[in-house]
């Protein structure tokens, strides 16, 4: 059974944010606003083998970000929160899986592939659930079946 294009598109998102999520600083991470000596707000993080603090974006790196609220939009997607939600969305993604069942597939009774979980005659694979998560990560049905490269 060759997997729906949307759930293509959800499995290398999800291993896509994995990838980028584990090298990076740990955290918690916060924010504190502009020093004296530094440019824009600061995100900082912790983690094994950083004594105290480490600055994510902060004047050490060369600059900060200058609103509070991107500043706080990057703390709160920590490599940690990324990584929770990753795990949570492939646990959803594995009980929301395809069986075949006999239902209606717009012309008559026919064998179709449906939800094991919330599947019905009418309700072909995927369900509303599993759109529902790649919608979250980005997925249109007039996607391709890669992530959406990185900004440069």
């Amino acid at each position: 059974m060759s997997k729906h294009p949307a759930v293509q598109f959800l499995t290398a998102a999800l291993a896509r944010a994995e990838e980028t999520a584990k090298p990076a600083t740990p955290g918690p991470w916060g924010v504190r606003p502009p020093s004296d000596h530094g440019d824009g707000w600061e995100v900082c993080g912790r983690g094994p083998g950083h004594n105290g603090s480490r600055w994510v974006v902060g004047a050490e790196s060369g600059g900060g970000v200058y609103d509070e609220a991107d500043a706080r939009h990057i703390a709160l997607h920590d490599p940690g929160a990324v990584l929770r939600r990753v795990a949570a969305d492939r646990q959803i993604l594995a009980e929301h899986q395809p069986v075949k069942a006999v239902g209606y597939d717009g012309y008559g009774v026919a064998v179709i592939d449906t939800c094991i979980l919330c599947g019905s005659q009418y309700a072909p694979y995927p369900c509303r659930t599993v759109l529902l998560l790649a919608q979250a990560w980005g997925w249109e049905a007039s996607h391709a079946v890669s992530p959406q490269p990185e900004i440069e």
